[in-house]
């Protein structure tokens, strides 16, 4: 299922949770349901709002793209997914989802397909969120993992192992878009197709 292409995030909406407070219903879920997806969003460079305009202005931006991302895995998997802030000291969102059993068309499409969402919506939403602090909207990469539940490990320490595994991949993915970047304004810039317009 893809992201609708008119999610717009409702700026009334209120802040996420932190994943600290919601815990017990993620580990709950956990023991209920033994195969967790973890999506997150490393929002890292919001940071840089902060900044230049303070911590209200990076506090509303960060809560508007909770609600963008959260919009997004509501619409993909409905009430199964549990969307939070991530840890403290961290500029992230997580998004939590539980399947029971082992199936491998929930790693292989559906975590995917929630990526390739919330990546959709980021590039056709992505320069609101920072508006008016930023003219251009930041790379923000998305990554996910998945796991099955060990009965002999504690579940909150395999939690914290997937959301770990899924900001990996989220932050590889974050320097691989800005290096591609960096390497096609440099393809064009060597080429000599820039021109100066006066």
């Amino acid at each position: 299922m893809e992201a609708s292409d008119d999610l717009r995030p409702d700026l009334r909406s209120a802040p996420l949770p932190a994943l600290g407070p919601v815990l017990a219903q993620v580990v709950a879920a956990f023991e209920a349901k033994p195969l967790l997806g973890a999506v997150l969003v490393d929002a890292g460079p919001i940071g840089r709002i902060e900044d230049s305009h303070g911590h209200a202005a990076r506090s509303s931006v960060l809560q508007q793209l909770g609600a963008l991302v959260s919009g997004v895995a509501k619409q993909m998997f409905g009430d199964d997914a549990i969307v939070v802030t991530g840890e403290t000291g961290r500029l992230e969102i997580v998004v939590l989802t539980f399947r029971e059993g082992r199936d491998g068309r929930f790693y292989r499409d559906d975590l995917p397909n929630l990526v390739r969402g919330i990546d959709h919506a980021l590039e056709k939403r992505g320069h609101r969120l920072v508006y008016p602090y930023a003219k251009k909207a930041p790379v923000l990469g998305v990554g996910f993992a998945a796991l099955v539940r060990n009965p002999f490990l504690g579940a909150d320490t395999q939690i914290r192992a997937a959301i770990e595994d899924a900001r990996e991949d989220a932050q590889l993915k974050r320097k691989t878009i800005v290096r591609e970047q960096r390497h096609a304004f440099l393809s064009v810039l060597l080429a000599g197709r820039v021109s100066s317009v006066y």
